[in-house]
């Protein structure tokens, strides 16, 4: 799917920008995950404002960032 939003994002090719738009791997997060010094919250899967859309949606979004996060 983001290889189809990629051209949209013209600005993501400017290589100041680099940096914002690096991503930890799934690896990263993981080992983050087991640190003790750290924390992970969480947010809807699509990024969703959860506050404008139902109630039953935000909840399936949640669930599945919980999913995704238990691998």
């Amino acid at each position: 799917m983001m290889q189809l939003l990629y051209p949209l994002a013209p600005f993501k090719t400017k290589e100041q920008h680099t940096d914002y738009w690096l991503q930890m791997t799934t690896e990263q997060i993981k080992e983050l995950a087991a640190s003790p010094y750290a924390t992970i919250g969480a947010h809807g899967y699509y990024h969703n404002d959860l506050a404008q859309i139902s109630p039953e949606d935000a909840f399936k979004e949640m669930l599945q960032v919980k999913q995704y996060r238990r691998g």
